[in-house]
Parts: C-alpha cells; sequence; structure tokens
C-alpha cells in the first residue's frame, strides 16, 4: 500500500484478491467481527478525507483504495456474495440460465414462493421468513463443510441454492414493509 522509501500510498494491485486487501485467511468460514474491524482500521488510514491536502494524485489513489476496501468488505461480509468470490477465485463462474437444478428443489422453491404469496398477517409472514432464514443457515453450513472439504462442485450447488433462497428472502423483505410489519 505504501512505499517503503518514501512512505506515500502507492496504486492498488489490481490482481490482489479481497482476502489479501483485509489480510484475512481465504476461506468461507471468517470471523465477520474481526473482519469489521480490519475493514475500519483500514479505512481510517485510506480514507479520502485524510488525503484533502495531499496531493492530487494521492488524492485519487486513496479514493480508489477506499472503493477497493469497501468492495471487499461488501463482498467478504454476506455469506452467499462471500462464497461466490471463492468460487470465482477457483475459475468458477455461475451463469445465469446455466443452472441445473433437480425438480425436488424446484418444487420446494415453488412451495416457498406460494408461502410467501399466501402470508397476509404478521405472524404468517414471520413464519416463512424464520422458515426461510433457517434454510439459509442450513444452506451455509453445507457451504462450510463444501469449502473445508475443498468440493468445489457441492460448494457450487449449494450456493445456487442459497441464491434463489436468498432472492425468496428479499421478497418477504418487501411484503414485510409492503404490510407495514418491519421488526
Amino acid at each position: 500500500m505504501f512505499c517503503k522509501n518514501c512512505n506515500a500510498l502507492q496504486k492498488p494491485n489490481k490482481n490482489i484478491n479481497y482476502y489479501d486487501i483485509l489480510g484475512i485467511d481465504s476461506t468461507f468460514d471468517l470471523d465477520t467481527n474481526d473482519l469489521t474491524k480490519k475493514y475500519r482500521r483500514l479505512q481510517s488510514i485510506l480514507h479520502p478525507d485524510k488525503y484533502a491536502s495531499s496531493s492530487e494524485n494521492e488524492r485519487n489513489i486513496s479514493e480508489e483504495y477506499s472503493s477497493v476496501v469497501n468492495k471487499a468488505y461488501s463482498t467478504l461480509l454476506p455469506p452467499l456474495a462471500r462464497g461466490l468470490y471463492l468460487l470465482e477465485l477457483q475459475g468458477v463462474h455461475l451463469e445465469e440460465g446455466n443452472v441445473q437444478t433437480n425438480p425436488e428443489f424446484l418444487m420446494e422453491l415453488m412451495e416457498r414462493n406460494e408461502e410467501v404469496g399466501q402470508a397476509n398477517s404478521e405472524s404468517e409472514i414471520r413464519a416463512v421468513s424464520e422458515k426461510n432464514k433457517k434454510m439459509l443457515n442450513d444452506l451455509i453450513k453445507e457451504a462450510s463443510k463444501a469449502f473445508k472439504a475443498g468440493n468445489v462442485e457441492e460448494a457450487k450447488e449449494v450456493l445456487i441454492k442459497m441464491k434463489y433462497f436468498s432472492s425468496i428472502e428479499a421478497k418477504i423483505k418487501v411484503l414485510k414493509i409492503n404490510k407495514g410489519y418491519m421488526e
């Protein structure tokens, strides 16, 4: 980040990964409190306001670094984005419309979407939300096991499911807002 000779801020390396930027191990399981501390520490060092009286070049580099650090943090904090990033680091990309899913899983998704569509009362919405959050938590545990075992294909399958259940969670959130049932 800084020149060893003059201590000036250097341009970010385009090839450095988000884990390296934040100084943490490249794993699916991470301590989010530690991640947040490291993010805040870096932002306190790199924030553009710290470089207000510096040269235009240093201000620009600071803005660039701050942006990269923000992107790294927002990618590594949520488990789904973190898992997708880990797959990406291994050369695996999930492409929309090119995903194979089994019929039982599709049926489960249809049922869950139907439950969301039929939920009207606060208790019904809460029940659907809790059921979906439990599924997401179970999938996070499965993803953790797959990554620990180095099973990229299994991790990919689990993350595909997480994407679907995350989209259902987003629908539930909108439903809560529309019905005025925010927690």
